[in-house]
């Protein structure tokens, strides 16, 4: 972002793996006068009051994991076995987003008594790490009932693994996820998330 875009736009959205960079693209949307908008991840103790007026926040992972994670606690605590037990499977472990999802994941838990989180394991936002964070927690607690994922390519992974362990998702175990892809949202429209 060197030099303001020819097209005339008039923002940028950076969807980095970290928050390392913020102070600089904040320092190139001022000198450019764009605004950026910096997804999921920034420092926590770096606010726009310690950028400049072109930096703004994007911030959607709490409400929408909880309203998600409530729906899996409601739907586990009217299944016949009256509750059961739910597992997570985080994203990039300390990331601002990941933090405030797996807050929302455990107050929506906390409102069913009969719903036990039995913890969860770091996937990264990939498909192979999140397998195998799946995979770890299935072979330690094999009667889970549902997963939390922090994003749709966590679900991924952890769909994998249930149907290499014979279960079927949306059946033998509920998946919810939060992030709204265009491949997590066919996986809803088959019942799979």
């Amino acid at each position: 972002m060197s030099s303001k875009p020819s097209a005339g736009a008039q923002g940028v959205i950076f969807n980095p793996p970290d928050g390392g960079s913020i102070r600089r693209f904040a320092q190139q949307a001022k000198r450019n006068q764009i605004y950026i908008a910096y997804i999921w991840d920034s420092p926590p103790w770096f606010t726009p009051f310690d950028a400049n007026e072109y930096w703004t926040v994007y911030a959607a992972g709490g409400v929408l994991c909880k309203q998600g994670c409530n729906s899996e606690a409601t739907h586990l605590d009217h299944r016949e076995v009256r509750g059961g037990k739910i597992a997570g499977v985080t994203s990039h472990d300390g990331n601002t987003l990941d933090v405030e999802r797996g807050a929302a994941r455990d107050a929506a838990i906390a409102e069913f008594p009969k719903i036990e989180f039995v913890g969860s394991l770091p996937g990264l936002p990939g498909r192979e790490p999140s397998l195998k964070a799946a995979v770890a927690l299935l072979a330690r607690h094999p009667d889970i009932k549902g997963f939390v994922a922090q994003n749709d390519d966590v679900a991924l992974g952890i769909l994998a693994a249930l149907r290499n362990a014979g279960l079927e998702p949306g059946k033998d175990v509920d998946v919810v996820s939060t992030d709204g892809t265009g491949e997590g949202a066919r996986l809803v429209e088959r019942g799979h998330i």
